[in-house]
């Protein structure tokens, strides 16, 4: 049964199991998390082209998030509610948003933990919600969703994000400036960021200042908030949390 497509714009893939090693990094320059590809492939994923059946699409996604399996995503309960409490009351509504959201990824992670724990049509309900309202933060910056595909496009760089994110507090976060992307060599620099975290902690990053991301547009240099970075990273983790149950 086509569904309504038209085969004659079908683009057919197929996947091989192989180790690293073996894949020619000539050919297949791409990934996202474990999932190895072309160009061709990564600009389709980007722009949300994707058809297959559900059993393989559930598998390809897991793959696509595997980069932040392993990963201390969660952000301290320590460093959220302090940042909370000295802000009140004057936080604007998205900052209790991120809030939320924040306190929402560490229930499911706690849950995630313990045996046998599913989530409910309740909690996916609010993780829809949850979601939405952080996509409403990046709505306001018609390039913002291009934070959330730097974090899944580029491992090193979210990895790196949630290692800062382990050691500096939100109220640093916050007094940073604008995160910003240099779309000429689309390159983004979050050394402000880094710069918050103690060298010890850092140890393991090279270079941890600007990171190249694929498919990213030329043209003027775009300009991120500080809560739309937030925003990206919360809802790429909700987004993992939702497929690690599904």
């Amino acid at each position: 049964m086509s569904r309504g497509l038209d085969f004659g714009k079908v683009i057919e893939c197929h996947c091989e199991y192989m180790e690293k090693e073996e894949v020619n990094k000539g050919k297949y320059a791409y990934n996202l998390g474990r999932l190895v590809m072309e160009e061709t492939l990564l600009s389709l994923l980007k722009d949300g082209y994707y058809f297959t059946p559900t059993p393989s699409l559930g598998s390809d996604v897991a793959q696509i998030y595997a980069h932040v399996d392993g990963c201390e995503i969660i952000i301290l309960e320590q460093s959220l509610s302090t940042w909370y409490k000295l802000g009140q009351p004057t936080l604007a509504p998205h900052h209790k948003q991120l809030y939320y959201a924040v306190k929402l990824c560490t229930g499911f992670h706690t849950a995630q933990r313990k045996a046998h724990v599913t989530y409910t049509v309740q909690g996916m309900k609010i993780m829809n919600k949850c979601s939405l309202l952080l996509n409403a933060i990046l709505i306001n910056n018609s390039d913002a969703h291009d934070l959330i595909w730097a974090m899944i496009s580029t491992p090193k760089f979210f990895k790196d994000v949630a290692q800062a994110l382990q050691v500096v507090s939100l109220q640093e976060v916050f007094e940073l400036s604008d995160v910003w992307c240099t779309t000429e060599s689309k390159q983004m620099d979050i050394s402000q960021l880094l710069s918050k975290a103690p060298e010890r902690e850092m140890r393991g990053l090279v270079d941890a200042e600007k990171y190249d991301f694929p498919l990213f547009s030329t043209g003027e240099r775009r300009v991120f908030s500080t809560k739309q970075f937030l925003a990206a990273y919360i809802d790429l983790v909700l987004t993992y949390f939702w497929i690690e149950q599904a």
